[in-house]
C-alpha cells in the first residue's frame, strides 16, 4: 500500500484510466467526435488533478487552521476555474461547445471540486502519516542501534576486567593454559572490532567467540564447574543480532551460582526455518534482581523488535532457584 501511494507511475496509469473512461464513456453516449473529446477529457481531467495535487501538496500540509482555510478557498476557486477552461478551451479553440452555462452546471462542477479537494485531503492524510511512520521507524532504528553500542561499549569492559586477572593469575602460576588464553581472548577482541558497524552476523560467526568466551571464562573458575553446551547449527547462515548470545551467557557468569553447586547450561539449534537459543543456570547470591541486569535483555528485545518484528519469542523464566532465558526465531 505504502509503494502504491508512492508510485508515480501507479498514478500516471490512474489519470490515463480516468481520462479514457471520460472520453470513451461520452464518445458513445453522445455521438462525439473522438478527438474534441478525447481532448476535453485531458484538459478536465487535467484541471481536477491540479485541484487533488494542490490540496495534496501544498494546502494539506500547512498548519492548521491555514490547511482548511485552503480547502474551503479551492473549493469556491474550482468550479469558477473549471468552467473559464471549459468555455475558452474547448469553444474557441477546439470550436466545440459541449454545454452551455446553467446553474445545473456550476452545481456540477462545485460537487467535482469538492470531491477532488476530499480526495487530495485523504491522500495528503495518507502520505502524511506514511512519512510519519517511516520517520518514527527510522528514529527507532537508531535508538535500537545506539543502545546496541552502548551495551557493547558497557558489557566488554566488565569481561575484560575479569579476562586480565584471570590471565595475570595463570602467568604468576606458569599454567600451560595462557597461550591458548590468550589466543582465546585476542579472537574475542579481533571479532568485535571487525564487526563494530555491524548489527546482524550469522549464527555461525557467534558460535567461534561465544566458545572463546566461555574457555576464558572457565580459566577463572574451579575446573570441574559444569557448563553443558549443545550447539547443534544445522543452519549456520541463520542471522541473529550481533553479541546477542554473548551477551546471554554472560549474564550466566555475571549473576549465577559459580560455586560447586552451580551449573550452565547451554542449547543451540539452527535450521532453515527457526533459531533456538536457551540458558540455563542457577542464580547466585546477586540474582538477576541487582541494577542493570536487565540491560542486556532490553536491549535484545529492542534489536529484536527492530529486525524481527512478529517473528520471535524471548521468554524469561525464574523457578525457585533456577534462571532460564529462552529466545525462538522464526522466518
Amino acid at each position: 500500500m505504502k509503494n502504491f501511494l508512492a508510485n508515480k507511475w501507479v498514478h500516471f496509469l490512474l489519470w490515463i484510466l480516468i481520462i479514457c473512461s471520460e472520453a470513451f464513456s461520452e464518445a458513445l453516449n453522445h455521438s462525439y467526435e473522438i478527438a474534441p473529446v478525447i481532448a476535453k477529457a485531458i484538459f478536465g481531467q487535467g484541471l481536477n488533478a491540479l485541484i487533488f495535487y494542490c490540496t495534496a501538496l501544498l494546502i494539506f500540509p500547512r498548519p492548521k487552521p491555514w490547511s482548511g482555510l485552503g480547502a474551503l478557498a479551492m473549493v469556491l476557486i474550482a468550479p469558477v476555474l473549471s468552467y473559464a477552461v471549459y468555455m475558452s478551451i474547448y469553444h474557441w479553440f477546439l470550436g466545440v461547445e459541449f454545454m452551455t452555462y446553467s446553474l445545473e452546471l456550476y452545481l456540477y462542477y462545485l460537487t467535482n471540486g469538492i470531491l477532488f479537494v476530499l480526495a487530495g485531503y485523504l491522500y495528503g492524510g495518507a502520505r502524511n502519516a506514511i512519512a510519519l511512520e517511516k520517520k518514527q521507524a527510522q528514529l527507532e532504528r537508531e535508538q535500537a542501534l545506539a543502545e546496541a553500542r552502548f551495551l557493547r561499549t558497557k558489557l566488554n569492559p566488565h569481561f575484560l576486567f575479569n579476562a586480565l586477572n584471570t590471565l595475570l593469575s595463570l602467568s604468576l602460576n606458569q599454567q600451560k593454559q595462557l597461550p591458548e588464553t590468550l589466543l582465546r581472548l585476542a579472537g574475542i577482541l579481533r571479532y568485535n572490532l571487525e564487526n563494530r558497524e555491524r548489527f546482524l552476523v550469522e549464527v555461525q560467526e557467534e558460535i567461534g567467540p561465544l566458545e572463546d568466551y566461555l574457555f576464558v571464562q572457565q580459566q577463572r573458575l574451579l575446573k570441574d564447574f559444569p557448563v553443558d553446551t549443545r550447539f547443534r547449527p544445522i543452519n549456520p547462515q541463520f542471522e541473529i543480532p550481533i553479541f546477542s548470545l554473548i551477551n546471554l551467557v554472560e549474564n550466566c557468569f555475571k549473576h549465577g551460582d559459580l560455586s560447586r553447586q552451580g551449573w550452565i547450561k547451554l542449547r543451540l539449534r539452527s535450521t532453515k526455518s527457526y533459531l533456538y537459543f536457551s540458558t540455563d543456570n542457577k542464580i547466585g547470591s546477586q540474582s538477576a534482581e541487582s541494577p542493570g541486569s536487565n540491560l542486556g535483555l532490553e536491549s535484545l528485545k529492542k534489536q529484536l523488535d527492530l529486525n524481527f518484528p512478529g517473528h520471535y519469542r524471548l521468554e524469561r523464566r525464574e523457578e525457585g532457584e533456577r534462571f532460564q532465558i529462552r529466545i525462538l526465531i522464526w522466518h
